[in-house]
């Protein structure tokens, strides 16, 4: 017995363009292991394999012919740790429990307040020398993980020239995030793609 067709979603249907493009949600990676740090160890750390979230900076950058480097990979993933932090802030430190408050002014901002208004900050300086055509396709390739044929549909563009302009985006925010990638790279507090 045969499943009954999905409908497709046609124009009369209201959606935004990006909306009625399909995204894909994980793709196959590899990384070196974080806790493969044994003293006789080789050379390499171990690799791990399994899945991640899908990333179309990660998957270009498998192709050598597309320009995108792990350095555009880590200022992208920077961009995106900054907007995680700005948007939605920290968890809690304490144990998610009823407590009672008692009544009265607060202490002022917690630290979580205080990193979330930091990397408001952050953010902001990191996207002012944008235009709106290039914001547009930072939120759309860089958070919300559309590819760039699929973005090049939506931007009514061919994919070469949103290539381009991808590659001018991520130059940009690879030399702003320069010191601060590299500095996290010396304490260990991140992994090369």
């Amino acid at each position: 017995m045969r499943r009954p067709a999905r409908p497709r979603p046609t124009e009369q249907s209201g959606d935004p363009p990006v909306t009625r493009i399909a995204a894909r949600t994980v793709m196959r990676a590899e990384w070196a292991d974080p806790e493969d740090t044994r003293p006789g160890a080789a050379r390499a750390a171990r690799k791990v394999h399994g899945w991640r979230s899908y990333c179309p900076l990660r998957r270009m950058a498998g192709n050598p012919a597309s320009g995108i480097t792990p350095a555009h990979v880590m200022a992208a993933d920077k961009l995106r740790e900054l907007w995680d932090l700005a948007i939605l802030g920290r968890s809690a430190g304490m144990a998610m429990v009823y407590i009672t408050r008692s009544p009265g002014p607060s202490q002022g901002f917690g630290p979580a307040d205080l990193a979330r208004v930091a990397a408001f900050r952050a953010l902001r300086r990191a996207l002012a020398p944008f235009d709106p055509t290039a914001l547009d396709m930072i939120y759309a390739i860089l958070l919300r993980n559309l590819s760039l044929h699929a973005w090049a549909i939506v931007a009514a563009s061919n994919v070469r020239a949103e290539r381009i302009r991808l590659r001018a985006v991520l130059e940009h925010l690879a030399r702003h995030f320069d010191t601060d990638i590299a500095a996290e790279l010396d304490r260990g507090q991140r992994l090369p793609p």
